[in-house]
C-alpha cells in the first residue's frame, strides 16, 4: 500500500525557525526564554554560580556562551553553541 504523502526531504534549521525562535528552543532546555547578557548557569555541567550568557552574533544568531566548558561532545564545542546543538546535547540525541 502506497501513502498519499509527498516526499519533501529533509527539514533544515532555516524552515523550523520559520516557526519558532532560536528563543523559544533554547527554552526546551533552560526552562525560560533567554535574555541577551543575562548571567545564567549551565545546563550541562555542574555550575554552582552563574557565569553564562546569551548573545546575539553580528549575523543577527543567538548563541549560548559557557567559558567554563571545555568539552566537545558530538563534535560541538561546548564553548559557544546556537540553539540546535543545544537541544542535540541536552537531550543526548546523535544528531539533529
Amino acid at each position: 500500500m502506497q501513502d498519499n504523502i509527498e516526499r519533501r526531504g529533509f527539514i533544515n534549521k532555516d524552515d523550523i525557525l520559520s516557526y519558532i525562535t532560536e528563543e523559544q528552543i533554547f527554552e526546551l532546555v533552560f526552562g525560560f526564554l533567554p535574555q541577551e547578557y543575562d548571567y545564567v548557569a549551565s545546563p550541562f555541567r555542574i555550575d554552582k554560580r552563574p557565569g553564562c550568557w546569551f548573545s546575539y552574533t553580528s549575523t543577527g544568531k543567538l548563541k549560548f556562551t559557557d567559558y567554563g566548558n571545555h568539552d566537545v561532545i558530538n563534535g560541538i564545542k561546548m564553548t559557544n553553541i546556537d540553539c540546535f546543538d543545544a537541544v542535540q546535547v541536552y537531550f543526548k540525541l546523535k544528531n539533529l
